[in-house]
């Protein structure tokens, strides 16, 4: 396999997973920006984010491989470089393999703390497709994991910086994983339901009513709210924040894109991730 399919077959993937790649790398930068207070040590930080990018290319690619067959009959998902043919299946592993090794080298340049949290975030993620464990047809497992993958994510820039834990990225990371858990069965497996029930990956959100999962997301609100008062920090700016997010996905999911605006949004959802982002780094520099 020469060298330019190779590039071409990882260009294609990431055109299609390029906000998957960004979400992941997104929350390390966050560490390492509340690690460092703002100004992060810039070796260590652009390290940290090519590891987790190289590390998430790895896993949602060996995914797509697993999942081939299920993305064929997923309208949303069947025109992907895997489902339609563009990439074949010996060029997606080969990527698979290299990107996962690459991750892991560029993480042994950061300090142990931050390499063993690489490890554990490939391996997750890893049995979470692999077919004999398959945590993605797991009921709360498969949710669980991939919010538990946003806390390794945020402790790996963040640890990256700082060598050691702090408080305040952990809360960030822990923010993330609560966002992700209750926020994924309303949002982010909508478009999986048919595939879901013809291969028995059992959801939340495909067992929860719509009620179910609007309350999920409400508790989560409060419970954020509550947090934040007992530490005595202010809340409207992330609650501000939170519900732009959601409100920015309800009019995703709810409308066609043939509107321009909401098209739009659509491929704009980064700047609420951001306004809550520079909020934490200002409470952590106050």
């Amino acid at each position: 396999m020469s060298g330019s399919n190779l590039l071409r077959g990882y260009y294609l993937f990431a055109r299609e997973h390029k906000e998957n790649l960004f979400s992941w790398s997104w929350a390390t930068l966050i560490g390492s920006l509340i690690a460092g207070r703002g100004f992060p040590s810039f070796i260590p930080t652009i390290t940290a984010l090519f590891s987790v990018i190289a590390i998430t290319s790895c896993v949602y690619l060996y995914n797509d491989v697993i999942d081939v067959e299920m993305d064929k009959i997923n309208p949303k998902k069947r025109n992907r470089p895997l489902p339609s043919g563009e990439i074949s299946k010996e060029t997606a592993m080969q990527i698979v393999y290299i990107s996962g090794l690459l991750g892991i080298i560029l993480s042994m340049f950061l300090n142990q703390i931050s390499f063993v949290f690489c490890l554990l975030y490939l391996f997750l993620f890893f049995i979470y497709s692999y077919p004999l464990i398959r945590l993605k047809k797991r009921f709360v497992i498969k949710e669980l994991t991939v919010a538990f993958g946003y806390i390794l994510t945020t402790l790996i820039g963040g640890t990256a910086i700082s060598g050691s834990f702090q408080s305040t990225f952990i809360f960030a990371g822990v923010l993330y994983f609560f966002f992700s858990f209750f926020g994924m069965p309303l949002f982010h497996d909508i478009s999986d339901v048919k595939e879901d029930q013809i291969y028995g990956v059992k959801t939340m959100s495909l067992i929860l009513s719509w009620r179910r999962k609007v309350a999920m997301i409400v508790f989560f609100l409060l419970v954020i709210i509550a947090v934040l008062f007992l530490f005595c920090v202010s809340f409207l700016i992330p609650l501000v924040a939170l519900l732009c997010r959601l409100f920015e996905r309800v009019l995703v999911f709810s409308y066609s894109n043939n509107c321009r605006f909401l098209y739009a949004l659509k491929h704009q959802p980064y700047f609420f991730r951001l306004i809550l982002a520079f909020y934490l780094l200002i409470q952590h520099m106050k």
